[in-house]
C-alpha cells in the first residue's frame, strides 16, 4: 500500500536542474535550437541515432521542430517525457534541464495516474 507516487519522488537519481540535456533522433528529424535572443545554436536535419547536446551555458535554449515525437530527450542520461506527439509543430519549448524538469513536475499528477 505504501508503494506509489511517493517512491518516485524520493528517487535520489532524479536529474539535476543544471544537468546536461541531450536530444537524440529516433528517426530523421529537422530541428532548430535557439536561445532567448533568437540566436541559432543548432539547425539541421538529424538522422536516426544522431544527437545534439544543448550547451550548458545557453540562455534559455528553446526548440522548434515538426516532429517532437522523433526525439528522445535525456538529462544526465535519464530520459524525460517526449516534447510532443508529432501531430503538431512545437516552437519556443524550453530545452534546458530546468525547463524540462519544471514541465515534468507540472504533468506529474497525470503521469502518476497513467503509471498505476
Amino acid at each position: 500500500a505504501d508503494s506509489g507516487p511517493q517512491s518516485l519522488q524520493e528517487s535520489p537519481a532524479a536529474p539535476a536542474s543544471d544537468g546536461t540535456v541531450v536530444l537524440t533522433a529516433t528517426e530523421p528529424v529537422w530541428l532548430k535550437i535557439y536561445d532567448a535572443e533568437g540566436e541559432r545554436l543548432f539547425e539541421d536535419e538529424m538522422t536516426a541515432g544522431e544527437s545534439f547536446t544543448v550547451p550548458a551555458d545557453a540562455d534559455n535554449p528553446q526548440i522548434l521542430t515538426g516532429r517532437p515525437d522523433a526525439l528522445t530527450v535525456a538529462i544526465d542520461g535519464q530520459v524525460v517525457p517526449p516534447l510532443g506527439t508529432g501531430e503538431r509543430t512545437i516552437k519556443d519549448v524550453g530545452v534546458s534541464a530546468q525547463a524540462l524538469l519544471s514541465r515534468e513536475q507540472e504533468g506529474s499528477a497525470a503521469a502518476d495516474l497513467t503509471q498505476n
